[in-house]
């Protein structure tokens, strides 16, 4: 169970993406943050949502979820053109976020597929 959260190595390879795209202002790297390393981490927690979903324990974490969600969501835009004008800095923050964010959910499924929930 949550074998969404079994292939650390996607997880790096999408952080790093993004990190790297934040810091460069080269069109083609937000465009691969965008297109790729989003693309995993939305694939990637649309299924863990799923797996809390069927075990009963998404009730505890879905807001914790969609908060998840709306920092992708906000990175998206910013990879996007950034209509909103967010800063370097703030992208940075919601990348940092994300890292964050995705640990403590990689701690959660550990402990849940032990049934120490």
């Amino acid at each position: 169970m949550y074998e969404s959260m079994n292939r650390r190595d996607d997880f790096s390879y999408a952080f790093e993406k993004i990190r790297n795209a934040v810091a460069s202002s080269a069109k083609r790297d937000a465009e691969f943050a965008n297109d790729m390393a989003l693309k995993i981490l939305r694939e990637k927690y649309a299924q863990f949502r799923q797996e809390l979903n069927d075990a009963g324990e998404l009730g505890d974490h879905e807001y914790d979820l969609d908060t998840f969600e709306h920092a992708m969501d906000v990175l998206q835009r910013y990879f996007d053109g950034n209509p909103r004008g967010l800063t370097e800095r703030d992208a940075r923050i919601y990348s940092h976020y994300l890292q964050t964010e995705h640990q403590g959910f990689s701690e959660l499924a550990k402990e849940l597929a032990t049934g120490r929930s």
